[in-house]
């Protein structure tokens, strides 16, 4: 059996070594627009400080919470947070029994 043409394995290695370049070059075109896309994001940290992203991040938070005025919504979150509590306690409850 001949090992010519484009199954050879000089072939199959140029084309694993094109598809590798290849990747590599999309990654680095992702990591740019993704960049470029987050400066925003990385000016206003820099601005307001490190300390006060989580902070605003919940003030955005709660004012697209505002801004929709979902009737459905805001139960919704409620009872999410209701049974975050609860399961919370009940973990610090079961920790303190064991």
């Amino acid at each position: 059996m001949s090992n010519k043409g484009k199954h050879s394995r000089a072939a199959l290695a140029a084309r694993r070594q094109a598809l590798v370049t290849e990747c590599a070059l999309q990654r680095i075109t992702v990591a740019r627009e993704v960049h470029e896309i987050m400066a925003p994001v990385h000016n206003l940290r820099h601005k307001v400080g490190g300390n006060f992203a989580i902070p605003v991040s919940l003030a955005g938070l709660v004012g697209g919470l505002i801004a929709t005025r979902s009737g459905r919504l805001v139960p919704m979150l409620t009872t999410g947070l209701s049974l975050w509590k609860l399961g919370r306690d009940g973990l610090a409850a079961w920790r303190q029994r064991g």
